[in-house]
């Protein structure tokens, strides 16, 4: 493990955890960062199969299917990028977390709650999101709508908090899930406890990314402009220019993921990057070859 990025004796936790100092938050991301760029391929082509998963979740009966097995997919990539620190380069494979009876079990049930916290969420706000799609309708007919001001502002509030407490809960539980075989519901207090006591790393890591985000958006919205200045408003026009969007979407979501792993490591101490012989730092290699990568669904 990098002792760059944590103190290993810093602010042990009976709980399990570590709690970390703010600055670790910026030396998270410049990790993940590293690790993105020799590992990009796979990676995005692993979050493309992911978000090709989800998309089916608007079809009947297979959607709701999709979203209780949706952390075992997840589960999978962070298996794959946990492997590729370890001993690079990274293999990963959606389904190697179906393959963990126990870890399976856990994951299944923490996406049957997911969905079903999803399902409140949607009949307690179903008439403010009733009014938001109709004022959608009469824009889509060009006419300007009224807007619903005092729904939106529900939705919008109501929306945040929920992110922002299942954020919590769950940044840190499936990785305790798929790594460490923990229950469910212990990951999801863990991660919550955890989650609260490193609230300043996260905070300057969540602000980094932030500002990545907003560089990234206005760079590739230029791009994008630029594309579709001078192709034109056509079918093929649009998509050409609509691609860097995807891409740079793409990355994005890959690196979240790497950040998550790197958090969980340096918070949870990940025994695998440890080195109880020589007690050094595990490195990724530079010179590995990255030909030899797999993506596997």
């Amino acid at each position: 493990m990098n002792n760059n990025h944590s103190n290993k004796s810093d602010n042990q936790a009976p709980q399990g955890y570590r709690v970390v100092p703010a600055a670790t938050g910026k030396l998270w991301l410049e990790e993940a960062w590293q690790f993105f760029r020799r590992q990009t391929r796979v990676l995005m082509f692993a979050v493309l199969l992911l978000v090709f998963i989800w998309s089916l979740s608007s079809v009947p009966v297979l959607g709701m299917v999709i979203s209780i097995l949706s952390p075992i997919f997840t589960a999978g990539l962070l298996l794959g990028i946990r492997a590729g620190f370890i001993k690079p380069p990274a293999r990963i494979n959606l389904l190697d977390a179906w393959q963990l009876p126990e870890v399976r079990k856990e994951l299944v049930f923490l996406g049957l709650a997911l969905t079903l916290i999803g399902l409140l969420i949607n009949h307690l706000l179903g008439s403010d999101l009733a009014k938001l799609d109709e004022m959608r309708l009469v824009m889509a007919s060009g006419t300007v709508p009224e807007i619903p001001m005092e729904a939106l502002q529900r939705v919008l509030l109501f929306s945040l908090a929920s992110i922002v407490i299942i954020g919590f809960c769950t940044w840190f539980a499936l990785p305790e899930i798929v790594y460490r075989g923990r229950p469910a519901l212990s990951a999801v207090l863990l991660s919550l406890q955890a989650t609260l006591a490193n609230w300043r790393a996260l905070s300057v890591l969540g602000l980094w990314l932030m500002l990545l985000w907003v560089t990234v958006v206005f760079v590739v919205s230029i791009v994008s402009a630029v594309l579709l200045t001078m192709l034109g408003s056509s079918l093929i026009g649009t998509f050409i220019a609509s691609l860097p969007v995807l891409v740079v979407s793409l990355g994005l979501m890959a690196l979240m993921y790497v950040v998550q792993y790197v958090c969980w490591r340096d918070i949870f101490a990940d025994p695998a990057e440890e080195s109880p012989s020589s007690g050094e730092d595990t490195q990724i290699d530079h010179n590995q070859d990255d030909e030899n990568t797999r993506v596997i669904i």
